[in-house]
This record gives C-alpha cells, structure tokens and sequence, in this order.
C-alpha cells in the first residue's frame, strides 16, 4: 500500500498520536471554556458538556480505530464510506469534504489565526484578510518544495503544541492567582438554547480527531498504529481540554469572564501582565499553524482515494514533488485564498456542520457490519450514535444552514452519476483490492 517511491518518513505510534491531538487543539481551547462558562452559568455544567463530548471522541475513535484496522488504506472515513455502504455515500462524502468542510474549516482557521497576529501587531481588516491568506499558502508551499522536510517539522511541531498546551495548567497552577473555590459554583437552570450551543462548542473544539485516519498510507503499521494513536491521543485532549478549562475558570472569577479574543488577553493579563497577553496569543498562532499544515497534509488524501476510484480528476490527483499531490493542494490554497480574501468564510463554513456530523456518525456506525470479531463491544458505536444526535439536535435549530449543507452534499449526485469512472487516468490503479483479514 506505501507509494514504493515516496521518499516522505512514515509516522510512528507517537508522531500519528500528536497528529491526532493536533488535529483538535486550535483556536476553540482557548476560547470555547469562557463562553461555554457564560452559557451554563456553572464550571461543573461546563466540565459535564467536556465530559460528555470526551465520550463521544472516544466512542468515535474507537469505532475508527476498528475501522482502520480492517481497511488500513489512505482516505479515512471515505474508505470506511465506500467499504460498509457503497460508493455513492463515499462519493457524496469526498464532494462536500473538497467544495466546502476542508477549505471552510482552514479558511476559519486562518482568519482566527490572522486576528491574533493583528493583536500582536495591530493592522487594517485588509490586510488580516491578506495576512489570513498568506499563511496558509506559506505553509503548502513547504510541503510543495520539499514534502519530506515539511513531514518531518510538522511531526516535531505537533509534538510541541501538546507539550506547550499541557504546559498552560502548569503556569496558571504555578502563578498563584487561581481559586479553587471558583469552579464550585452550583449548576442552574438554563435556556436548551444555550446548553445546545455550549454543546457544540465543545464538538467542534474537539472535532478533528478523525482526519489522522485519512494518511494510513503515511503511518508505519497503521493495523496497529492506528488504533493505538487514535485512543492516546482522543485521551490526551480531553485530559488537556479539562485541566486547562479548570485553570482558566479557576483563574477569573464567572461573573468576569471575557469572550472572544478579550478572554486570552484578560488570562494573560492575570498570569504576567501585557507580554504574557502576547505570549499566549502568539501560543495560539502556533496552535493554528500546526493545525493547518496537519490538514494540508490528510485532507489531499481522500481525493486521491477518490481518484483510484475513478472519482476525481487524474488532472488535479497527480503526484507531484516527493509523491506530493501538488496540484490538489494548490486548489484548495486557492480556495482558501478566495474565502478569507472575500470575507464570506465564516458562512460557508457553517453549511456543512450538520452534514459534516452526518457523515462521521455514519461511518462510526459502520463498525457494526464487520464480522464479529473485528466488529467488538456493540454498545460503543450506540453510544457515539446518541451523543452524535445530542450535537446535532441545537444544529438543526439553524435548519437553513443545515439544508444548506445538505444542499451541496446532494450537488455530488448528479456528478456521480455523469462522472463515475471516467476520471481515472491510463494506468492508474483502481481500487483497493487487499483487505486485512479478521
């Protein structure tokens, strides 16, 4: 299954681990817990809505972890789509994944990124939008020029993004300046509005978690590594998401809480006065950066399944320098360009949430059509099921983005249809035929 030419290093147990938790720790950490402190009104309401959510990651990456193991090839949960129900799932999947939630989410993410580095160096709205522009290009430039050296520093990067995240609780603890007295405020009764919305806060801070899967082809042993990674990593952000929600709400008091980027500058301002505000914002910049070239680096996966399938265009899913698909990730830097330059990112990464939780729901539930003893504990995936319909329930209270996402996954139809099969190039492989045995 490894590209016999591709000189790019293959992740182990604990690079794959680190792209796991990476894949969650963005911006949403450090803002989520305040506004999700203001919308229950209670710190232990928060760390049950961080509980419940760390259930559902774990359920989730258990039922991906099974999966993985049985089709250890590149495309995540396309793969796991296109094995358990069928082509037209996985088709439908991939087309929502390249023409709105890949671009959508790492446009967002920039913008969010590109906000801090104006507060560590005040600037005009046009020229955020250009620095939010920018950075992503910076970054799949690297991987364009030289793939193997990019894997390398991003390996090495996501391990210190876990390390600096974990080393936050340690300063607050450190500082002097937290109450334990402040999280012991008494649960109330709140508007299920509010409660939905904190809900899937959380999701989304944690979301993520999946996309290691999608460069199984990358990672050494993935049967085994997989799994493994997925496990250690889901419980290394949900342990840093509670420690470090308990240090920030035990840092201001409930009744001073900030939202937005105000919240970081204010816990800064606590710990060490203006150049710890600048420290943690430049943390969050890092944060992004490494959670931008970890989706450079799984998303072009899947379309590259979708090309062996005779899915998507042999044009676009060559490979380039180093086995790099070059010419995806320029699109989709194009893209990203074309959403944060017009400002209308915030929007269209909104269409997708509903599908987008859809889908992973969907393929968790695969798990259940293995045979027996690959399929495991039945209650798992039931269990991620129920959570799953917990996040999308406050979802579908903004039903016009949910029929909006709904809209242009079932776009992807009519393509399939006229499409299907004629994409594959002269002597392209087709589909995976080796499956591992249960």
């Amino acid at each position: 299954m490894t590209p016999v030419n591709d000189p790019a290093p293959r992740l182990g147990l604990w690079a794959t681990t680190a792209l796991v938790a990476t894949q969650a720790i963005g911006v949403g950490i450090f803002l989520t817990p305040a506004i999700m402190a203001r919308s229950l009104r209670s710190p232990l309401a928060v760390f049950a809505v961080w509980a419940l959510m760390g259930a559902m990651a774990g359920s989730g990456g258990w039922c991906f972890g099974r999966l993985a193991a049985r089709y250890p090839q590149s495309g995540g949960a396309y793969v796991y789509l296109r094995e358990v129900y069928g082509p037209v799932p996985a088709f439908l999947f991939g087309w929502m994944s390249f023409w709105v939630m890949d671009v959508g989410v790492m446009a967002a993410l920039s913008a969010g990124a590109a906000s801090y580095i104006a507060f560590l160096h005040p600037m005009g709205g046009a020229a955020q939008r250009l620095l939010a522009a920018a950075l992503p290009a910076a970054i799949g430039l690297a991987f364009l020029l030289a793939p193997a050296a990019a894997l390398r520093s991003l390996s090495a990067a996501n391990l210190l993004k876990v390390a600096l995240v974990a080393g936050a609780p340690l300063w607050i603890l450190l500082s002097g300046h937290w109450r334990w007295s402040r999280l012991w405020v008494p649960p109330r009764a709140v508007p299920w509005t509010y409660a939905g919305a904190a809900t899937v806060g959380a999701f989304f801070a944690m979301a993520g978690w999946w996309e290691a899967t999608k460069i199984a082809e990358r990672v050494r042993d993935p049967e085994r590594t997989l799994p493994r990674a997925l496990g250690l990593g889901i419980t290394a952000i949900v342990a840093l998401y509670l420690l470090l929600t308990a240090g920030l709400l035990a840092l201001i008091p409930l009744r001073q809480l900030a939202t937005g980027p105000a919240f970081l500058a204010q816990v800064g301002l606590v710990l060490a006065g203006p150049w710890g505000a600048r420290l943690l914002a430049g943390l969050v910049v890092f944060c992004v950066a490494a959670a931008l070239g970890s989706l450079l680096l799984t998303t072009p996966a899947v379309y590259q399944a979708m090309h062996r399938d005779g899915l998507f265009p042999a044009v676009l899913a060559r490979p380039g320098r180093g086995g790099w698909p070059a010419r995806i990730t320029g699109v989709q830097l194009l893209m990203i360009a074309a959403l944060t330059l017009t400002g209308t990112f915030t929007a269209i990464a909104a269409y997708p949430v509903f599908s987008a939780v859809l889908f992973i729901a969907l393929t968790a539930a695969g798990v259940q059509f293995l045979p027996g003893q690959t399929r495991g504990r039945r209650w798992i995936p039931v269990l991620f099921l129920a959570l799953s319909l917990l996040v999308l329930a406050p979802v579908l209270a903004h039903f016009r983005h949910a029929l909006a996402g709904l809209a242009i996954t079932l776009l992807g139809w009519p393509v399939y249809r006229l499409r299907s099969g004629r994409w594959r190039a002269v002597g392209a492989p087709g589909p995976p035929v080796e499956q591992v045995e249960a």
